[in-house]
């Protein structure tokens, strides 16, 4: 929800063409999900949202390569990606 008040709302004023938890397929024909989709004339956008917790100080070796793939996966499905901290998106909104 603070990305979408303190980032998206106020840089775009529309929710129009953005998908939240967007559904994939991956590789292996598992399902992922992107935190934020936006799709639109033939841009597909990855919005992803990373507390430091959760993806980064306690995560196993597994799940990091895993995260790696992942993000490599969808930038060859044609999918553009942009990541952002938790901490930036509610310290720092307008960097973001």
């Amino acid at each position: 929800m603070i990305f979408l008040k303190q980032v998206w709302w106020k840089a775009l004023g529309e929710f129009q063409y953005l998908h939240p938890e967007y559904e994939v397929k991956d590789f292996r024909d598992g399902t992922r999900y992107i935190d934020f989709a936006y799709i639109r004339q033939g841009l597909k956008l990855a919005i992803e949202i990373d507390g430091y917790t959760t993806h980064a100080s306690q995560i196993s070796r597994t799940q990091f390569s895993d995260g790696l793939i992942r993000q490599n996966y969808l930038m060859i499905d044609g999918w553009k990606i942009l990541r952002f901290s938790y901490d930036d998106v509610k310290d720092r909104p307008r960097m973001c």
